[in-house]
């Protein structure tokens, strides 16, 4: 019992909060549609499937908006003229 309660499974989101906070929010949603129409599906049926196209447009969609997307840049050098 104590090497099973020695495993740990970090899940990537929580080094993505807002994705993280996306994906729960869904899920909170609409666990019960998901569950009862998606929970038998393949991956490759899943992504054509009407649970994806929800999640694709309330997950997905939200992040790639651009008020989510930064863009990084090296920080230029300031120099006193």
């Amino acid at each position: 019992m104590n090497k099973i309660e020695e495993i740990e499974t970090k899940s990537s989101l929580v080094y993505f909060p807002i994705v993280h906070d996306r994906v729960e929010s869904f899920l909170l949603a609409h666990w019960e549609q998901v569950w009862q129409d998606c929970r038998t599906l393949t991956w490759k049926e899943w992504l054509h499937s009407s649970c994806y196209d929800l999640f694709r447009s309330e997950v997905i969609d939200d992040i790639l908006a651009s008020n989510h997307v930064l863009e990084l840049s090296p920080v230029k050098e300031i120099t006193k003229s």
